[in-house]
């Protein structure tokens, strides 16, 4: 089995827009800063710029999308909880403390509450947005959602989830896998749609923003391209290989997620 050659990874989106921001661009021929009409609809930005912002600051239009579509994911999951009984030493109660009252101490009665303890299964989840460019945005939105749900669904149940978002792909001419990672969603953090939406759901993400990635990682320059997407099961075998505590995912395989 193959292994992944280069992976460059961000904890953060914000790293991701200062990463782009302060590094300087290796290309003459940009795709990601490309403003013509073509890119627009390629993209679905008019610009990095704008691509960024929404990345940073979420992107309410996309969201009202998702909220529209059918099987819309259910917001209001919350984590499952496990509760218990503490018995606890108080100065009201339902039982005396024999010996705190014999001794005069204030505090001599017993008292109970009910505690709750967060779950702690972790789920690691790696989504690959990685599409080849005839892929329909509608599409994009269709698999993504299915990626909500379930994920909504794993924190019902009483999961807690580490979400990332990947970009796996392969540059022929120096026969190298790399992969740009970041991570979208801590496990101690519940689901933030508005703040995922635009990196899983909008093609200008990967169109825009990866590219621009690319760009100043000096890899086009000699592979003459963007890379190319790998089939889902050989992209899974790498996975598994390198991440072997990740569950991955992409735009064919969410539908069986369980």
């Amino acid at each position: 089995m193959e292994k992944i050659d280069k992976i460059f990874t961000f904890n953060s989106v914000q790293e991701v827009c200062k990463y782009i921001e302060r590094t300087p661009n290796c290309e003459k021929n940009r795709t990601s800063d490309d403003v013509s009409e073509r890119s627009f609809i390629f993209s679905g930005t008019k610009s990095l710029e704008e691509a960024l912002s929404l990345l940073q600051n979420g992107d309410n239009e996309l969201l009202k999308k998702i909220l529209a579509a059918p099987n819309t994911p259910k917001l209001n999951a919350q984590r499952q909880k496990t509760s218990g009984i503490e018995i606890y030493r108080s100065a009201q109660g339902f039982v005396p403390n024999i010996g705190a009252v014999m001794a005069g101490h204030p505090v001599n009665m017993y008292n109970c509450r009910r505690t709750f303890t967060k779950s702690a299964k972790i789920l690691n989840i790696i989504y690959d947005i990685s599409t080849p460019q005839t892929t329909p945005a509608n599409e994009i939105l269709k698999a993504s959602t299915k990626l909500f749900n379930y994920i909504y669904a794993k924190e019902a149940e009483g999961y807690r989830v580490n979400l990332f978002a990947c970009c796996l792909v392969y540059f022929r001419t120096i026969k190298q896998y790399i992969m740009w990672s970041v991570k979208l969603k801590s496990s101690d953090e519940h689901f933030d749609l508005l703040r995922t939406a635009f990196p899983l759901c909008h093609p200008s993400f990967l169109r825009r923003v990866v590219f621009a990635l690319e760009e100043r990682a000096n890899i086009q320059a000699y592979s003459n391209g963007y890379g190319t997407t790998l089939s889902t099961s050989f992209a899974k075998g790498l996975m598994i290989k390198n991440f072997p505590n990740f569950d991955y995912y992409n735009i064919e395989t969410i539908e069986n997620a369980k």
